[in-house]
């Protein structure tokens, strides 16, 4: 999705370790150079740092988003001017992941 401010990129990451950093190496790749708030599902525990070695910034506090896990970020890049803030949103149980929203200021 893009708006006149950023663009939006939605994602869900494999569960293999193996191709989560290539994932993001990827998501890297198509995000370069431009203003981008990248949402979703990735799979990576927050205690992991591989997100932020990546060059990403998170948004969301960390807390619990998926049963007993926080594996859903909101992102931009590092350098980036966009002003942010992730929250997590209650969905009662329709799914095993709690919403996560973006909000652009």
């Amino acid at each position: 999705m893009e708006t006149p401010n950023a663009s939006y990129l939605y994602t869900h990451l494999s569960t293999e370790d193996g191709k989560k950093s290539e994932e993001l190496d990827e998501i890297l790749a198509i995000t370069q150079g431009k203003r981008w708030v990248i949402l979703g599902d990735l799979n990576i525990d927050r205690g992991k740092a591989m997100v932020e070695k990546k060059g990403f910034i998170d948004h969301l506090d960390n807390v619990l988003t998926c049963e007993e896990e926080s594996i859903d970020y909101v992102l931009t890049l590092k350098g980036s001017d966009i002003s942010i803030k992730g929250e997590v949103i209650p969905t009662d149980h329709l799914s095993d992941h709690e919403a996560v929203r973006a909000v652009i200021a």
